[in-house]
């Protein structure tokens, strides 16, 4: 594991860490804490909904299940893991975000839950359905109720400014032979005022406020999802380009 770190640092163009090397944590309380341990937990279950990316399917994230329910033996846990969108992930955001929120109401219904808590685990294409489900108004009721958003390689800014010209290509190319509306959208192309797209239109909606975490995972290996998109951060390209940064 040493020498792998070691390696890893010298391949790195930038200055890094790793997490569990830091003296301090970036947060005391755990980000899906024990919750007979939480005297404000109300009588409930705390829900977690796990949605997946492009071209996957509902057990894409099932080891991310797994490691949580083995450190938190005994919680009141609920995983659903999202399948609704498992079979067309290259339609319109709008469409997926749709067949994601019936998921989630239909199976609280189902199940008759009372719902303590919800929290989101996201991946890749995923996030972005997650966060346009936040702002339906049938979901307005849950939103007092979030809890964590662990959002793993999510492109919340798109993938305008991808550094592979290779994989730019394939997905340009995915997108025409697909008729792809989702591709379309994290491109900015789906509308030509760049500030009535869809990303751009919920970037101004309200959302990742109301958790109580918020966790962004990324990774500069990663040649699908800019490792700035990830982050939400600013780019230098995107910074220097004056039609669309």
């Amino acid at each position: 594991f040493y020498k792998a770190k070691e390696e890893l640092f010298k391949e790195l163009s930038f200055q890094a860490s790793l997490y569990g090397d830091l003296p301090h944590l970036a947060s005391d309380m755990p980000y899906f804490p024990p919750e007979e341990d939480d005297e404000e937990f109300d009588d409930g279950i705390h829900l977690v909904v796990c949605v997946h990316g492009l071209d996957g399917n509902s057990a894409d994230l099932r080891l991310v299940k797994t490691f949580i329910e083995l450190g938190l033996p005994g919680s009141r846990l609920d995983f659903l893991m999202s399948e609704r969108n498992q079979t067309d992930t290259f339609a319109d955001f709008d469409t997926m975000t749709d067949r994601l929120l019936d998921e989630i109401i239909q199976h609280i219904q189902l199940y008759n839950l009372t719902i303590g808590r919800i929290s989101f685990i996201g991946h890749s294409l995923g996030n972005i359905i997650i966060r346009s489900v936040l702002t339906r108004p049938r979901f307005r009721c849950y939103l007092p109720k979030l809890h964590t958003f662990l959002s793993l390689s999510g492109p919340h800014l798109g993938t305008l400014y991808n550094n592979s010209t290779l994989v730019s290509t394939g997905l340009w190319l995915m997108q025409k032979l697909k008729k792809s509306g989702s591709l379309l959208q994290l491109t900015f192309r789906d509308h030509v005022d760049p500030r009535k797209t869809f990303l751009y239109l919920l970037s101004q909606k309200p959302g990742l406020q109301f958790f109580n975490n918020v966790v962004l995972v990324a990774s500069p290996q990663d040649r699908y999802v800019p490792f700035h998109s990830a982050r939400i951060e600013m780019c230098k390209t995107a910074l220097k380009d004056r039609t669309t940064g």
